[in-house]
């Protein structure tokens, strides 16, 4: 099944790099975390910005980055879902919406997301803004980065 079809999505105009010009720079050998750019004063998101990210739930990272996470912005909503080993966090320098409204924002997409046999509105009730990791665990930084963590055996 042609999803892209489906949904009349074309790849004229964003495919055409001619169209959309960028000044690009050189990717830096090294960029700071994202807690040490904030704890320096940076803005990484403006004041009512939204950052998602798409993680896993079973990574051995996973109580660093979660302790990380509240350490940058606070409180934060954290989707886990039981049938994948992925999680998506949602954090904001600005308030976060109660469930009530993530309920009703879910049902407003319930419609343009059907073709796509997305169940929207079974993720609402998903998010936690509870702690479910090792609240004494290690802040990611520059100088605390475990990455032989993810090295098998």
């Amino acid at each position: 099944e042609n999803l892209y079809d489906k949904a009349g999505w074309r790849l004229d105009t964003w495919g055409d790099e001619q169209a959309f010009k960028v000044r690009g720079k050189p990717t830096p050998a090294k960029a700071p975390c994202v807690a040490n750019s904030r704890w320096k004063g940076s803005r990484l998101l403006t004041p009512a910005g939204v950052l998602t990210a798409n993680t896993f739930s079973t990574s051995k990272l996973y109580d660093h980055e979660s302790v990380t996470y509240r350490a940058v912005f606070g409180e934060f909503l954290n989707l886990r879902t039981p049938a994948s080993a992925n999680r998506i966090i949602v954090a904001s320098n600005a308030s976060l919406p109660d469930a009530a409204l993530i309920a009703q924002r879910a049902i407003s997409l319930q419609a343009p997301l059907a073709p796509y046999h997305i169940e929207i509105t079974q993720y609402p009730a998903q998010f936690s803004r509870a702690p479910d990791w090792n609240i004494d665990a290690r802040v990611l930084t520059d100088q605390f980065s475990p990455a032989n963590l993810l090295r098998g055996p």
